[in-house]
């Protein structure tokens, strides 16, 4: 095999995989922030955060899945050039990523306090677990919408793209909106703070992946 042909081949795929790969790296490191910023409400306040977080982690597993049967669907349909399968697919991929969010919603609203029994005995950290669920749990629906949007950016050889909405998320709303939040109304505040940035994060999200989706589709 010619040199230059492996040397192009590595290209296209380091153009991709780069942007991927930091992406991965950043919302690690955004996630460790969150809980440099929590840690001013108290260690109970960090714990209830914890187990919270896995609990969404949890119900958030669909979208996920989701996501990633996503990925091949749009990868032989961009190859196809089927533009129109692509389109239909995307949507009804973010169509069910926000009514499972509606779903999680009603569950954790109603079932709050059950929930964060069966993780933890103690009375304040239970509360905290309760609140962080029944909050965050309001912008599980637009986390999806951005999920399948990254997915479906990275898959149509948009990395920068999907990177933009990563950082977009968790650098230029995660930190800002939980921050201020917790400043203005403690661990409640810091909720509502991440819940309004997923929220935001998922408009943009679903706005930027249209339009790319648009201009690529002609």
């Amino acid at each position: 095999v010619p040199i230059k042909t492996i040397l192009n081949s590595w290209k296209e795929i380091l153009v991709i995989g780069l942007p991927v790969a930091f992406s991965n790296v950043v919302m690690p490191l955004a996630a460790a922030a969150l809980t440099r910023i929590i840690a001013g409400c108290g260690t109970d306040a960090v714990a209830g955060y914890g187990v919270g977080l896995r609990i969404e982690v949890f119900a958030f597993t669909i979208v996920l899945a989701t996501s990633s049967a996503l990925s091949p669907f749009v990868g032989q349909n961009f190859g196809a050039k089927r533009f129109d399968r692509i389109r239909e697919g995307f949507r009804t991929a973010q169509i069910f990523a926000f009514v499972w969010g509606l779903i999680v919603c009603v569950i954790f609203l109603v079932a709050a306090p059950f929930i964060a029994r069966l993780f933890n005995s103690g009375e304040t950290v239970c509360m905290i677990i309760a609140t962080y669920i029944a909050i965050t749990g309001f912008s599980v629906g637009m986390r999806g919408i951005h999920q399948t949007s990254w997915t479906t950016l990275n898959v149509l050889h948009r990395p920068l793209d999907a990177l933009g909405l990563e950082l977009i998320l968790a650098i230029g709303l995660w930190l800002p909106c939980a921050y201020f939040g917790m400043r203005i109304d403690g661990f409640r505040g810091f909720c509502i703070g991440l819940t309004s940035a997923n929220i935001l994060g998922g408009a943009v999200a679903f706005w930027w992946s249209r339009r790319v989706i648009s201009r690529i589709s002609g």
